[in-house]
């Protein structure tokens, strides 16, 4: 399992109230915040304006006209503001809600195809690298795995994203055709390069 699929899995563990060692603080924190906002919209607390009107109740009369209008203009205010604030902060957790998760869902545009640090390569020797390596991304590409093939010198490098979602069996098959056999684990990446016989 990759870093990408662990954070995936605690994530979901973590939103479901589950306790995850070693889990990413960060995502700690994402999902503590998603599931208040959760438990918020099941059951918001009204909003209240007798808080503000009861404290102030409590303050000395003032003798003024003036602070008589600031009192009542802020009790109107209040009411007039109670039910678009509940909707205001609706919308805003919602869209909150659906940056997180589209990010968390949204797959990366570009495949990732850099080399692991320890990565193990395969040789092949071809009397035409070019349209060997060029073949063998084809062959690989028909079972569903992305490929990229670059050239380094008089050497062509056929190399894929992660292989532990492709069928095994399918792709053996396949890498004994051309001699070259499934990384072992934990490797999760094929690296082939292909040198002039």
């Amino acid at each position: 399992m990759n870093q990408e699929e662990k954070e995936t899995e605690d994530w979901l563990a973590l939103l479901a109230g589950k306790q995850v060692v070693e889990a990413d603080p960060k995502l700690v924190w994402e999902t503590n915040a998603l599931r208040a906002e959760l438990a918020y919209r099941r059951n918001p607390p009204p909003l209240n304006s007798k808080i503000l009107e009861n404290i102030l109740a409590q303050l000395p009369p003032v003798k003024s006209s003036l602070w008589e209008v600031f009192k009542n203009q802020t009790k109107a205010w209040l009411k007039s503001w109670e039910r678009p604030l509940s909707i205001g902060v609706a919308v805003a957790a919602s869209v909150l809600m659906i940056v997180v998760i589209l990010q968390i869902i949204i797959p990366p545009s570009e495949p990732d195809y850099r080399i692991k640090a320890g990565a193990i390569s395969q040789s092949l020797l071809a009397p035409n690298p070019q349209a060997k390596a060029h073949e063998l991304k084809m062959a690989l590409e028909q079972l569903g795995i992305s490929v990229k093939v670059v050239q380094d010198e008089a050497v062509w490098i056929v190399q894929t994203t992660d292989l532990s979602n492709i069928n095994s069996e399918n792709l053996t098959t396949l890498l004994a055709k051309y001699d070259l056999l499934l990384p072992p684990p934990p490797e999760t990446q094929l690296i082939v390069r292909i040198k002039k016989e």
